[in-house]
């Protein structure tokens, strides 16, 4: 197939499928490869029932697909999930100077196997066109100390990494803390899993080395953790490139402390003089508390609601210098959020967040014609907010029943009120 560039394979095959794939994969004109080798059965062309063999017990199968991957040259995504022999793995990094891979994303779990994520590592750390990485599972601490070793080498832009088994391996989060540091070229990090307390303490550390723009922190544990919310701050507050900050879940108030007495102190260095974007979950506002200054240059934030939008969180963050706002629905939210009162209370509620904002954004949210008619009404109405705008409204649930309002508020000249109409997007599953 010539014209064939998006490739999804899932199951288990006969060896002749890996081999032949290999013999040919110098003609394959993919571009984008999707592997799932879960606990899917494998039936041999000899055979007439199935077989539990999988790829983690066939080397030579596990070899020749790492050719087949390897020998692509048109290859630039791939995503690899599920159980691979050691071969898989030690072939790849052997033959992956040939790889023109650009995007790469791997869930595995390779907790016992020092070889194979050793070999994982180089095969990584060796593509020279690799930007953006995904790295979620289990993972030896071989790993981790080899990636470390070999960070400035890498030229990755884009890093996720997601493990939830760190919390109890110090060695292994100190070495991920340093790959992190490390690198020259990485831009945007996103951080979800737990970590030990080598993690924050080692991040902290070599924050001022780190060339991270955009950060996304999502960790349930730090709420009872003092320690390790000191030093994420510490971390937070030191890096001098970081633009655009995403904190999710919720944080000891060490946190909070941490981050207004950097910004306060005459002795720190200016504390995140480059953020102009901050982004927060309603869940994170539930325990926020000052952060002093930390956040006095941000521009635009986003709240991200779960269930319902309640004035009284979104009110308890202060961003004096904010000039744009926007409450979005949560990705993982099952449903569309709705406002848990009135909206009538909006506009001291957006004071509150910031008196300079000139431009307010509804995304995805279950509003509706009625909520939609009460907001506008309200902003007709007196209110604090001066340089208030733009009033955005994209898939909130209205329909041509509100165009009446929205014509009498351009035609006010007050204020400019644009609708996207359509039915909440579930960001997640739709």
């Amino acid at each position: 197939m010539t014209h064939l560039k998006d490739l999804t394979l899932r199951g288990q095959y006969h060896d002749d499928f890996y081999s032949t794939s290999s013999s040919m994969a110098s003609s394959s004109k993919i571009e984008t490869l999707e592997i799932y080798s879960a606990d899917l059965p494998e039936r041999h062309l000899s055979e007439s029932h199935f077989s539990e063999r999988h790829l983690s017990e066939r080397p030579s199968a596990s070899r020749d697909l790492a050719q087949f991957i390897c020998k692509m040259t048109h290859l630039k995504n791939l995503t690899i999930k599920g159980p691979y022999h050691d071969d898989f793995y030690l072939t790849a990094s052997s033959m992956v100077s040939s790889a023109k891979i650009e995007t790469l994303k791997f869930l595995l779990d390779l907790f016992e196997s020092r070889s194979a994520s050793r070999a994982l590592v180089q095969f990584i750390c060796k593509m020279t066109h690799l930007k953006k990485l995904t790295l979620h599972g289990q993972y030896h601490d071989a790993l981790y100390s080899t990636v470390s070793s070999m960070a400035l080498s890498v030229k990755i832009e884009n890093l996720d990494i997601d493990s939830v088994d760190l919390n109890e391996r110090p060695f292994a989060s100190r070495d991920l803390a340093q790959f992190i540091c490390k690198m020259t070229h990485l831009k945007n990090l996103t951080l979800g899993g737990q970590y030990h307390y080598a993690f924050y303490s080692t991040s902290s550390l070599k924050a001022s080395s780190a060339k991270i723009e955009t950060l996304e922190i999502y960790s349930a544990d730090l709420i009872e953790r003092p320690l390790a919310s000191r030093d994420l701050a510490q971390f937070i507050c030191k890096m001098t490139h970081l633009k655009n900050l995403t904190l999710k879940s919720q944080y000891h108030d060490d946190f909070y402390s941490t981050s207004s007495s950097m910004a306060s102190s005459a002795k720190s260095c200016n504390t995140s003089p480059t953020l102009t974007e901050l982004t927060v979950e309603d869940d994170t506002l539930e325990g926020w508390q000052d952060c002093g200054s930390v956040f006095d240059n941000v521009k635009r934030v986003t709240i991200q609601v779960r269930s319902t939008i309640n004035c009284d969180v979104i009110q308890r963050i202060h961003l004096p210098g904010a000039t744009e706002l926007t409450i979005q629905a949560d990705v993982y939210a099952p449903q569309p959020a709705g406002f848990h009162e009135e909206p009538t209370s909006l506009p001291n509620a957006l004071l509150m967040i910031s008196p300079q904002l000139v431009k307010v954004t509804f995304s995805d949210l279950d509003i509706g014609n009625s909520n939609m008619e009460l907001i506008l009404q309200t902003f007709r109405s007196p209110h604090n907010l001066k340089h208030l705008k733009i009033i955005r409204f994209i898939r909130c649930g209205s329909d041509e029943g509100v165009d009446d309002v929205i014509l009498a508020c351009n035609k006010d000249q007050v204020m400019e009120v644009e609708v996207e109409r359509g039915k909440p997007r579930r960001l997640l599953f739709d």
